[in-house]
């Protein structure tokens, strides 16, 4: 029944919203899919790696996940430095 009623009101479209190169267009990525071009998300072990080849080492004490990236504790020469490695 639904098939019929959308069937009967895509009939009553214009020809230019009926283009069939429209439905492409329209797609939805496939799930877990993230805009460029990397499809999987960054895991906390990762995000320390990263935190760690940006401040020449140091040891990890915390990897906390926010809703751009994570946020990485680091101790380093008696200093605690908290790094934001960006990535989901």
């Amino acid at each position: 029944m639904a098939l019929l009623i959308t069937g009967l009101f895509l009939s009553e479209l214009p020809a230019q919203a009926r283009d069939p190169g429209l439905s492409d267009r329209l797609r939805l990525p496939p799930a877990g899919f993230t805009p460029g071009g990397n499809d999987r998300h960054m895991s906390p072990s990762e995000a320390a790696r990263i935190a760690q080849q940006q401040n020449g080492g140091g040891r990890v004490l915390a990897v906390e996940r926010n809703d751009r990236g994570y946020r990485v504790k680091l101790l380093k020469n008696g200093d605690v430095r908290i790094v934001y490695v960006p990535g989901n």
